[in-house]
């Protein structure tokens, strides 16, 4: 697994539902983006929904129908007095009017950070980018990114334990007696071998 693979299934904040669309979902494989790309795709909120629709970061529900109603079918509209993302899914019927969050079953589900932002983080937290760096650029506080980060290495510890399964085939049962993982700080200490 390359790290755009792991980079697209942190699609939403709750672990078990990124291992189940990183499951269900082919991963795109195309190169990752540079920062440059981020930038011009955080120029406008409506530029972010329309790149994270179309690599599934967000669900795009044009066109389903609506289940409290079952008439309708939902658009894509534009009010800011929804939410701060300005934009928000809406039943066409009119007596059902049924209005969704774009965030609702995507990772931003449930954080008040915007869009931009947790998009940076993630991409800096893929390429390794210092904590400190990351709260001077977007002048987030320390802890948010702290649980922002943590949250991506818990994903990754999922999906490679999804994928060891994976490796064991039917009905073989692999067991990992003990793991081997070592980082040497300032290149001090004992260096792991193996």
């Amino acid at each position: 697994m390359n790290i755009h693979e792991i980079s697209y299934v942190i699609v939403n904040r709750n672990v078990k539902s990124a291992v189940f669309v990183y499951k269900h979902y082919n991963v795109n494989t195309e190169m990752p983006i540079k920062l440059k790309d981020l930038f011009i795709i955080c120029e406008s909120i409506e530029k972010i929904i329309q790149w994270c629709i179309s690599i599934g970061l967000i669900l795009d529900l044009t066109g389903e129908v609506c289940k409290k109603c079952i008439h309708g079918h939902f658009g894509l509209r534009k009010d800011s007095s929804f939410s701060n993302d300005i934009f928000y899914w809406k039943c066409s019927n009119k007596k059902c009017s049924k209005k969704v969050s774009i965030r609702n079953g995507s990772w931003f589900q449930g954080h008040n950070l915007s869009l931009e932002k947790i998009l940076f983080i993630t991409y800096f937290w893929i390429y390794k980018i210092d904590q400190e760096f990351v709260k001077h650029e977007l002048s987030i506080c320390k802890q948010t990114i702290v649980d922002w980060y943590n949250y991506c290495r818990e994903v990754c510890i999922e999906i490679l334990k999804l994928d060891s399964e994976k490796r064991g085939g039917d009905s073989v049962i692999v067991e990992i007696d003990e793991s081997k993982f070592g980082k040497r700080k300032y290149h001090k200490g004992r260096q792991v071998e193996g």
